[in-house]
């Protein structure tokens, strides 16, 4: 147990010893600075005072003891020291810091309740429980200050604690503050928490229900008699460290959806994903992050990947030029600082290997951050606590929004040589209509996507999304059409048998069809649709539109593509 210390320290004085007091050069007043002589001076005096005092306080008599004892109890009355009921205790939930940050240790208010004072001085004493622990502030504390609720120090910053049992610490400031009569003010105590402590367990502090510190005295005159004030305080906020920050990883509500990329694409967006840290604890650098690419067979489809802050566009870390030989991009060297309590969006970027270049059609990826395994030696990302110094892993790495960890999985995307889009034209018809024995109902443009090598995508089967209150009394005709009604454009026809109502259609045949490419610019075909309407009735209704595997392409390497970004396509209603 270590030995009882019954001394106070006070401002710029030690106490058998320097005390590591630093003077914060904000409380001192051009050309008020104290010399090291003047102060040994003033000590020497009052040290010679308080002597003076005690001895006349030896030589009262027991007739004294009453009238003693009533002073004190107005001492005591007079000014009214309460914990800060603004700032709650600390626990897991609402941690009050990590190692390495500096935190409130305590708050409190003094109120005076008979006249207006001036505080001459206010002693706080370290309250660890050293019988149970064997632990004092100093074994994990230092720069220990006292401030007004702006901010503003009371005195001094006592810089290295001094490890002893009840060890106190007077602020005295410079000038005697006031408070009025019912004013209430507020003082908060904070000190900073030491990387590399000397506690047996961090329980010692987050175990102490009544906090380390409390208010040892303060110490106040009163204005109009003159009289002094005594008041203490023995419990203040309980507090509860964390030995590191946390980390978030998890999918960005603006993640890019998973589309068809062409060949030669640049500067692609393939995911997004969230860094978020732990509220109230420490900021949080991020100094690796490994990206798999799930679903790739082509290592080489990717190059020149590349990481930037989704929020600013600058970019984290350097360039990638490839994959490594496991399909992972690892960015290393990032210094990528999250902010506690904050959230840094980083948007994953990539060029698309050309097809000249050894890019490969049909190829699929996936990127990933997978979670921390317990049995899987390596992390996907690899942080470090800003204050604590702590790495950031295990427990304090969370993936995904879950309870649970998991995978934090973009989407999918699909490389081609080429990329068809399908849109209704804008001179489709809509609304009423007469009704006719071909009627164009509906009209299509397919586009073929810019793309390096110029390459065409060809159009292997064109189905349709047919809704319609029309009965037929006699076999009646759907056909589609490249680019003009005219029989030498015919693509495919279908023939509605007599008494059904019109519906989908999958045509036998389709006549393949070309639309041209080119590196310069996109390529369109339009597809018209023309149906027999000679049975539409009062009231009828025809839609015609696309629905997903309604179309089959190619980009001249990949057969029967049916995926289509911009599919379904809905119709228009017609009316009759």
């Amino acid at each position: 147990m270590k030995k009882m210390m019954l001394c106070v320290v006070v401002a710029l004085v030690g106490c058998g010893g320097s005390t590591g007091l630093i003077d914060d050069p904000r409380l001192v007043a051009d050309g008020d600075a104290d010399s090291d002589s003047d102060t040994d001076a003033d000590t020497d005096s009052d040290a010679d005072a308080d002597a003076d005092s005690d001895s006349d306080s030896d030589s009262n008599s027991d007739a004294d003891v009453d009238s003693d004892s009533d002073a004190d109890a107005d001492q005591q009355d007079c000014l009214l020291v309460e914990k800060n009921w603004e700032i709650p205790d600390a626990s897991p939930e609402l941690p009050s810091g990590v190692l390495g940050s500096e935190i409130a240790v305590g708050s409190f208010s003094v109120t005076s309740l008979c006249e207006d004072v001036d505080i001459t001085q206010i002693i706080l004493a370290d309250d660890m429980d050293v019988d149970a622990t064997g632990d004092t502030m100093a074994d994990i504390f230092q720069n220990l200050q006292l401030t007004f609720r702006d901010g503003t120090r009371v005195a001094g910053v006592f810089g290295w604690l001094t490890d002893l049992e009840g060890m106190t610490y007077a602020f005295t400031p410079r000038i005697p503050f006031r408070v009025r009569v019912d004013e209430r003010i507020v003082f908060h105590v904070f000190a900073d928490v030491m990387r590399e402590h000397s506690l047996s367990s961090l329980g010692d502090v987050n175990d102490d229900t009544d906090g380390v510190v409390n208010v040892s005295e303060v110490i106040a005159a009163g204005m109009e008699s003159g009289a002094p004030y005594l008041a203490d305080l023995d419990d203040l906020q309980r507090l509860w460290l964390a030995e590191r920050g946390g980390l978030t990883v998890s999918l960005d509500p603006h993640n890019p959806p998973g589309r068809q990329l062409v060949m030669g694409a640049e500067d692609v967006e393939v995911a997004r994903f969230d860094f978020s840290a732990s509220r109230l604890l420490e900021n949080v650098v991020v100094d690796e992050v490994t990206i798999h690419f799930d679903l790739l067979v082509g290592l080489g489809s990717l190059w020149n990947l590349k990481l930037r802050r989704a929020d600013t566009g600058a970019q984290i870390g350097g360039t990638l030029a490839s994959l490594n030989n496991l399909g992972e991009a690892v960015f290393d060297w990032l210094s990528l600082e999250v902010p506690a309590g904050g959230i840094i969006p980083v948007s994953l970027t990539a060029e698309v290997t050309s097809w000249e270049g050894g890019g490969r059609s049909g190829d699929q990826f996936q990127p990933v951050i997978r979670m921390d395994e317990p049995d899987v030696p390596a992390v996907s990302v690899q942080a470090t606590g800003r204050s604590s110094g702590q790495s950031i892993d295990g427990p304090s790495q969370h993936y995904g929004l879950g309870e649970e960890d998991e995978d934090v999985l973009a989407n999918v995307f699909t490389i081609y040589r080429t990329r068809i889009t399908i849109s209704r034209a804008a001179d489709s018809p809509c609304g009423p209509q007469s009704s006719s024995s071909r009627q164009t109902v509906a009209k299509f443009v397919v586009n073929n996507a810019m793309n390096e090598g110029s390459y065409s995508a060809t159009i292997s089967r064109f189905n349709l999304d047919v809704g319609s209150t029309i009965e037929t009394t006699a076999p009646r005709a759907v056909r589609v059409y490249k680019d003009s009604v005219m029989e030498s454009n015919l693509l495919a026809e279908y023939n509605y048998l007599a008494g059904v109502t019109m519906g989908d259609v999958d045509f036998d045949s389709f006549e393949e069809t070309e639309i041209v490419g080119s590196n310069s610019a996109d390529h369109t075909r339009t597809f018209i649709v023309t149906l027999d309407t000679s049975d539409a009735a009062t009231d009828d209704r025809v839609t015609v539109g696309l629905d997903l595997g309604d179309i089959a392409w190619s980009d001249g390497i990949s057969e029967e593509i049916t995926a289509i970004d911009t599919l379904p396509v809905a119709g228009c209603t017609l009316a009759y």
